[in-house]
């Protein structure tokens, strides 16, 4: 019979083999082979519990070097999102304030040809009477163009002139959607009711590029290209 010295030297398979044969032994009734089976089913068992602690460790140390990792590249690309002190955002998307002013140049060189026409073919007044009567024909002629071109805004976000320059008014809390009635209402009021002066204020500085109107309802005017 091996002692206990001579069962830890031998291998794996050859324990595995000496289990098998005296387990044999013993369901043939041969008792003599207990203590020796104790043996062997001791040290397999040590030995199992020896890969299961060393398994545990290899992983554990595989899980420890994935959460290096992980945050390493979590720093990484905390880095590469933070954005430096003085780095300005992405503007590229707001239209410029020369291209603004020249849509609203574009827009009122297209309405001085009506006036000049009107002016023409309406002639001299030689009374008060006639004085007044060209200018509420000339103003409601031009009252009905300015509500086109209202209209033109409230229903495309754009004019004439801004067409041309390939920019538009968006709402600027809206998903940069067409404003609502509202805030075209809005801007219209307040940049003819101050005689242009909204336009003024865009030299005012502002990261949006806006003016006075555009402060007040809350829109600013984008690139459409």
């Amino acid at each position: 019979m091996p002692s206990k010295d001579q069962i830890s030297q031998l291998s794996d398979k050859q324990l595995q083999e000496n289990l098998a044969k005296f387990q044999k032994a013993l369901k043939g009734g041969n008792r003599k082979v207990i203590p020796t089976l104790k043996l062997l089913i001791e040290e397999k068992r040590q030995r199992d519990e020896e890969k299961e602690l060393l398994n545990f460790g290899l992983n554990e140390e595989e899980d420890d070097q994935d959460l290096i990792d992980y945050e390493v590249e979590k720093s990484h690309k905390a880095k590469r999102k933070r954005p430096e002190k003085n780095q300005k955002k992405d503007e590229s998307f707001l239209a410029t304030r020369t291209k603004r002013f020249t849509a609203l140049l574009i827009d009122g060189l297209l309405f001085l040809p009506v006036v000049i026409f009107l002016s023409i073919i309406m002639g001299t007044p030689r009374t008060e009477k006639e004085f007044l009567e060209i200018m509420l024909i000339q103003n409601s002629i031009i009252g009905i163009l300015g509500l086109a071109y209202f209209l033109m805004l409230v229903f495309k976000g754009q004019s004439l002139g801004m067409i041309n320059q390939k920019i538009k008014i968006v709402d600027e809390k809206e998903g940069h959607q067409n404003p609502n009635f509202i805030k075209h209402l809005g801007r219209y009021i307040i940049f003819y009711g101050f005689g242009g002066l909204g336009w003024v204020t865009s030299f005012i500085p502002d990261n949006r590029k806006r003016c006075l109107h555009d402060m007040i309802v809350k829109t600013i005017v984008v690139n459409t290209d």
